[in-house]
């Protein structure tokens, strides 16, 4: 199924041939789900929006102000992050840290532990959101408001 886009693509760099054989197996991809005898083809943008479907999730929205995770899980996971970060003096964390007034870290620093933060939570976190996340008690609430962290 591949072969010919490896043929169009010829000398270009790995690169170039990994993203068009991704870009193709994305616009192939379906998940097959069993329904009695009966095979039902879902296709992959539809899985994504189960997390916001009432009948598969019975935590209540975010939009509502309720939290789908439980803060102080979060919490010990964001502290556990911050700790581990390398710039980090693990002793001055505490719930209530910001990050650069507290913890003394750059910008870039930010960046780089609300990277960890989105890697820990499994989530995409938009850059506008991202922007306002400057302290620990700013991660928690974005993360335990959002449907889509684990």
């Amino acid at each position: 199924m591949q072969r010919p886009v490896i043929r169009r693509l010829g000398n270009r760099s790995a690169f170039t041939l990994v993203a068009a054989v991704a870009r193709s197996s994305q616009m192939r991809s379906a998940v097959r789900i069993p329904s009695g005898s009966h095979a039902r083809v879902i296709p992959s943008f539809m899985c994504s929006l189960r997390a916001y479907s009432g009948s598969h999730h019975d935590e209540p929205s975010s939009r509502s102000g309720q939290y789908l995770l439980d803060k102080n899980d979060v919490l010990t996971r964001v502290l556990e992050v911050v700790k581990n970060f390398e710039k980090v003096d693990a002793s001055k964390v505490t719930p209530e840290s910001h990050f650069v007034k507290d913890l003394g870290l750059n910008s870039l620093d930010v960046v780089e532990v609300v990277f960890a933060i989105e890697q820990e939570f499994i989530l995409d976190i938009p850059d506008h959101d991202a922007e306002k996340i400057q302290s620990i008690p700013d991660a928690v609430e974005y993360i335990a408001q959002n449907p889509m962290a684990k």
